[in-house]
């Protein structure tokens, strides 16, 4: 079950992202797993955080799709744990806000700072270059 999808404004290693989300979920790291193509991935039973990670073009350079493999573990407040994330790498997160406007999104700073930003439509729509446009407001 995917639990989040983001991108994020540097290149990360496979190893800082598995770091990072055994901390966040307080897991070993043993128990997840980073790949650039969830499909041709053969993942065995004792993974319990399987992450996809892809290139993407504008101000982020990759997009991560986390996918939650135990109910058991800690799904709450993902704007939290993404801003986590970004003071665990030092670095900011574009998180789709879910309104009905798909160029409104969530910029996570860290834990406690985030604001609504909206991407350049045409860059997002034919190039899909995730560029922020202007921020709109502050948390």
């Amino acid at each position: 079950m995917i639990w989040q999808e983001f991108l994020v404004d540097r290149n990360l290693t496979e190893n800082e992202i598995a770091n990072a989300i055994a901390n966040l979920f307080l897991i070993p790291l043993t128990d997840v797993l980073v790949v650039d193509d969830i499909v041709e991935t053969d993942v065995s039973e004792r993974v319990r955080v399987v992450c996809e990670r892809m290139s993407v073009e504008g101000d982020f350079s990759i997009r991560l799709s986390i996918y939650l493999r135990d109910s058991n573990l800690d799904q709450s407040d993902s704007t939290l744990k993404i801003g986590q994330f970004c003071e665990l790498l030092n670095c900011q997160c574009l998180v789709s806000d879910e309104s009905v406007n798909p160029y409104q999104w969530r910029l996570v700073q860290s834990s406690e700072t985030w604001k609504l930003v909206y991407l350049d439509p045409r860059l997002l729509d034919e190039n899909e270059e995730y560029i922020i446009q202007n921020p709109c407001e502050s948390k």
